[in-house]
């Protein structure tokens, strides 16, 4: 995780926001609530979070209109393209890691880790 941060920080503003945008790109229109427990946060300190990615154009929060209390919050454009962006860095990070093992026989070089990378938005 510590070679992933520099990454991230390029991308956007760290872990929090890269985690908040991956839990946000999995396709559904979460509240804030949804986010704030990927993330572990209480949901006082999401709205700090979500306050500055709103602020640097990386999501969007809208009333939700089942609920005059919650917010929907979505990725914007930039986010999406941000958080693309840092994945593919990440990945890359792990490639060249995995590239200096020797592969197990009749295994793939990557698999993916029981579908918690969600695909691209």
């Amino acid at each position: 995780m510590a070679a992933e941060l520099p990454l991230l920080e390029r991308h956007g503003r760290g872990m929090r926001a890269h985690v908040v945008l991956t839990e946000l790109s999995r396709g559904a229109t979460p509240t804030q609530l949804a986010p704030a427990r990927a993330v572990d946060v209480d949901k006082t300190r999401m709205v700090t979070i979500i306050d500055g990615m709103e602020a640097e154009g990386l999501l969007s929060r809208r009333p939700d209109p089942d609920d005059r209390r919650a917010r929907i919050v979505e990725p914007t454009a930039e986010g999406r393209k941000r958080w693309r962006g840092a994945r593919a860095a990440v990945r890359r990070m792990e490639d060249g890691f995995l590239a200096e093992l020797p592969p197990r026989p009749g295994e793939p070089r990557r698999r993916r880790p029981c579908g918690s990378c969600p695909a691209s938005p």
